[in-house]
Formats: C-alpha cells, sequence, structure tokens
C-alpha cells in the first residue's frame, strides 16, 4: 500500500473507516446515507443529516466536507510480550 492522499470521490461508501483530510485536518470516519428526520405529530424529535463523509471533525452539512482519503494503515503486530502488557 503506498500512503498517497486519494481524491474523495474515490473513497469507498460501503461503511469501511478511512482517514479523511480537508480543511478542518484529519480525521478517521466513514461514509453514511442520508437519514431523514423522524417527526411525531408534527413535531422533530430526531434530526436527520445529508449523506456523507462523517468522524470525529467531519460531519455532513456540518462544515466543510473533506477533500481527500487514504485507506487506515495496518494495525501493528503484537508479540506475545505486548498482548499480554495491551490485556493489563
Amino acid at each position: 500500500m503506498r500512503n498517497e492522499w486519494l481524491p474523495i470521490d474515490s473513497a469507498p461508501k460501503d461503511g469501511t473507516e478511512v482517514l479523511l483530510h480537508g480543511p478542518e485536518g484529519i480525521d478517521i470516519g466513514q461514509w453514511q446515507e442520508e437519514i431523514e428526520d423522524v417527526c411525531e405529530s408534527g413535531v422533530v424529535v430526531q434530526c436527520g443529516f445529508d449523506a456523507g463523509f462523517f468522524g470525529r471533525v467531519y460531519a455532513a452539512g456540518c462544515n466543510e466536507p473533506p477533500t481527500h482519503w487514504m485507506p487506515l494503515p495496518d494495525p501493528p503486530v503484537l508479540t506475545p510480550r505486548r498482548e499480554q502488557e495491551a490485556t493489563k
């Protein structure tokens, strides 16, 4: 895998977590489909959101969307000793 930022239009839209980059910085997120508002008796009880990439920083419609993405790196390989330390 090469560590190159790719245009956001080529990012997976299947829920795969990826690195996101744009005006708000770097984030880990994934594509979310649009969700409509939920109304009861004419009152919105749960706000929906537009489709887009969501993470801790990026939320569709809340700020400038990411412009690039990159696959997440593989997690580190833990040796038996590190596995024990990680579970303490």
